[in-house]
């Protein structure tokens, strides 16, 4: 239920900052980053070495997109 409630509040935020539907989109980049610090968030309470492998690989990913 957390899962649909965060896409759907994803959803209007992309709608109501009028984050473009394609190509590169600083609002819709920063959107996504915060949806899926919370969606590791709610994983590492159920789970804190599944959460510490999501933050990994998070990590790792901005670490690629910046090089």
């Amino acid at each position: 239920m957390d899962v649909i409630k965060l896409k759907d509040a994803l959803d209007q935020k992309l709608v109501e900052r009028m984050a473009r539907e394609s190509g590169i989109c600083p609002i819709r980049e920063e959107l996504h980053a915060q949806g899926f610090d919370e969606l590791i968030r709610q994983i590492a309470i159920e789970s804190p070495e599944r959460g510490l492998l999501l933050t990994r690989v998070r990590d790792e990913i901005k670490m690629t997109i910046a090089a």
